[in-house]
């Protein structure tokens, strides 16, 4: 039995155990969990996203609480990618900017119970990341191959750890896809 705090990951999995029922609904275990205090979390890894279910429960209203990106080597070369391109697709799926940003930061923060992360705050580290969210024509792709085109993309600017700046590595699996970008669909002909 899931506690109060307790993190389920993989929220919106695909079938066999997705959080949706034979009715297109949220399972009524599942929301009971998240009235007892249990968070919820998109974990992106290989096997963890799928349309379907993310689709139906947002349909249903259920959000999730926190995105993180639980990327293995494997995943960076998959649909995973990574956090910033899992907060796109959720982006894409219909979650606000500030849902997005807050599932991904001070929320998840606060889940690990480490309340010194995840916000500018006085006294907090200053790891940043500038992003800048752009018109993109980037098509996304679930772990079982449904794919859905998006229309936005967040493409960081910079970022900077302890207040330091850093380099910011480039998305050649993204960048071709940003509208109005000099590298716009040259990796592709029509």
């Amino acid at each position: 039995m899931l506690r109060p705090g307790d993190i389920l990951t993989h929220c919106y999995r695909p079938e066999p155990n997705s959080a949706i029922g034979p009715d297109g609904k949220v399972l009524d275990a599942v929301r009971q969990a998240r009235e007892r205090g249990v968070l919820f979390d998109i974990a992106h890894g290989m096997g963890a996203f799928g349309y379907e279910t993310a689709e139906a429960a947002l349909k249903d209203g259920f959000k999730p609480d926190l995105i993180s990106s639980d990327v293995h080597i494997v995943a960076v070369e998959g649909p995973g990618f990574d956090l910033l391109h899992t907060m796109s697709k959720l982006l894409n799926c219909g979650l606000s900017l500030s849902e997005v940003i807050g599932m991904s930061t001070s929320r998840l923060a606060l889940a690990i119970r480490r309340p010194d992360l995840g916000h500018l705050g006085v006294g907090a580290s200053a790891d940043i990341s500038v992003l800048r969210q752009v018109d993109s024509d980037y098509v996304f792709s679930d772990v079982v191959g449904a794919r859905r085109q998006g229309s936005t993309l967040l493409h960081p600017v910079a970022v900077y750890l302890g207040g330091r700046e850093m380099e910011v590595s480039t998305r050649p699996f993204e960048t071709p896809y940003i509208v109005g970008h000099l590298d716009h669909h040259s990796h592709h002909h029509h």
